[in-house]
């Protein structure tokens, strides 16, 4: 899914029109679906148990990279505005540090991939709150809710209504809050409820109905009633995301030999880093003129690339480095 990302911001699909590349294609507006829906499937029994020492280092752990990634682009913007290029090229001091205010508020005014970073953290601490001072079933009832009436305000049109003809950097982080609302509060309620453990006991069943029903999801989208929004709004990414991320749980990877194990843990582990410096590596490879005209291969160019730099960044910077990347 991280992957996914950096295709959906540097890949023209339509020139790499190869059917082997189809699902690449098919899957990328699910990418940050399935980390929402994931973030709080895994983290969802701290915010429930009211953990208050593993949300407050979750929360600590989410700021500072969020932070620290808004700082770095500001820094390398603000090296090139000295050669008269980059983002910041004619533009006055007073707009540089509103960008970078802007940045950390909302992720969206330098690296605008980090919206998804401030909808996490804010979600977070929304229902964190919810948690901590309402009792257990009432928060799950009013969690649920949630997940309706964000639905209702995709649907009604009344989120595009609100956040639609505001400027770039506003409408998006701020018209997503309600379309990223729905899987925070599902994967909530599989964590509270054990779903996946569930489905954990009938594995094979529930992997075989899962693909099925993914698989018509995506044949029957254009059946699925879509809303008016910034991206992900409507039914079909968020039924497609659950499914996928079902079937990825529930696959048997404790079976797979240990050199497989450990490639998929050295690559999963700095996939924070890829998704928070994809633009600025994109941005690098551009400026000493590598770009394989947006094709599928390079996308995988800037994937290796912030996989090795996130391999430095940790080795050089330890501790502070797994905050950046890892």
């Amino acid at each position: 899914m991280c992957f996914e990302v950096v295709l959906c911001h540097f890949w023209n699909a339509e020139k790499d029109s190869a059917l082997i590349l189809k699902p690449f294609s098919v899957a990328g507006s699910m990418a940050v679906m399935v980390f929402m829906f994931t973030a709080f499937l895994l983290t969802g029994q701290s915010i429930i148990s009211r953990d208050k020492s593993r949300i407050r280092r979750r929360l600590h752990r989410l700021v500072v990279m969020h932070v620290a990634w808004a700082a770095i682009y500001f820094v390398c913007f603000a090296a090139a505005f000295i050669a008269g290029k980059g983002a910041f090229a004619g533009k006055s001091a007073v707009y540089m540090f509103e960008a970078l205010a802007g940045q950390i508020v909302l992720g969206h005014t330098l690296n605008a991939t980090m919206w998804f970073q401030v909808s996490l953290i804010y979600i977070t601490v929304i229902l964190a709150v919810l948690y901590s001072f309402t009792e257990h079933r009432t928060a799950l009832i009013i969690t649920f809710l949630a997940g309706v009436l964000a639905f209702v305000m995709q649907y009604s049109g009344a989120n595009f209504a609100l956040f639609g003809k505001m400027s770039y950097a506003l409408k998006y982080p701020l018209g997503r809050m309600c379309e990223m609302l729905p899987l925070a509060c599902m994967g909530i309620i599989f964590a509270d409820y054990g779903i996946m453990n569930r489905l954990q006991e009938r594995r094979t069943l529930s992997i075989a109905v899962c693909t099925v029903l993914l698989l018509l999801a995506v044949m029957c989208r254009k059946y699925i009633p879509s809303a008016s929004g910034f991206g992900y709004s409507g039914l079909y990414l968020n039924v497609t995301a659950m499914l996928l991320t079902a079937i990825f749980c529930l696959l048997p990877t404790d079976s797979l030999p240990l050199t497989a194990k450990q490639c998929i843990t050295a690559v999963s582990r700095f996939t924070p880093g890829v998704y928070c410096m994809h633009r600025l590596a994109e941005y690098c490879l551009r400026a000493l003129h590598v770009n394989i005209s947006n094709s599928f291969m390079y996308c995988i160019v800037i994937f290796i690339v912030c996989l090795a730099a996130s391999f430095m960044i940790s080795r050089v910077f330890t501790r502070a480095g797994r905050y950046l990347v890892e």
